[in-house]
């Protein structure tokens, strides 16, 4: 019979890892904590499968302009995730999970006011358990609130050169 503490503390640990993976920019380890055909939503935009997870958080990193949910400003670097609330339904195999996350991002003074980009999102997830583990089979972002300018961009947080 499964351990319902075991299998909540495996998902949490589970998110953990997801959000440090995060941080450091391990993406092809972060698209592994997803099922093989995993699903993830961000920002309204749907990636299905690893590859395409992999390649959204790569696309971010990297550079290249993507909405992160307060403007077309690509490149996470230097961010901090905070997961809290976390409330955790398991019926056998399946799972899904409600939580909050709190998203600290440094970025020059000019964008923001101190030059910290706050955001809260929260996370829909259904997660599978597999021989491996819990893994997520989708995971839904929605940004909450955010202090940052909607229309912020690549050049206003420093992370391309200006054309000139």
């Amino acid at each position: 019979m499964p351990d319902k503490t075991a299998d909540e503390l495996a998902i949490r640990e589970l998110t953990a890892r997801f959000n440090h993976l995060d941080s450091q920019k391990r993406n092809s380890e972060l698209a592994a904590t997803f099922v093989e055909n995993g699903v993830l939503v961000a920002r309204d935009e749907r990636f299905e499968g690893r590859p395409a997870i992999e390649a959204y958080f790569d696309t971010q990193q990297l550079g290249a302009p993507v909405n992160i949910g307060f403007g077309v400003t690509g490149r996470l670097g230097t961010t901090v995730h905070a997961t809290t609330d976390n409330l955790i339904t398991i019926e056998g195999d399946k799972a899904t999970q409600l939580s909050f996350m709190m998203v600290f991002r440094q970025v020059p003074r000019e964008v923001v006011s101190g030059g910290l980009v706050i955001a809260t999102e929260r996370f829909e997830d259904r997660l599978v358990r597999t021989d491996d583990g819990w893994l997520f089979d989708q995971r839904v972002m929605t940004i909450l609130q955010t202090n940052a300018a909607p229309d912020s961009s690549l050049q206003q947080v420093g992370v391309v050169e200006s054309p000139h």
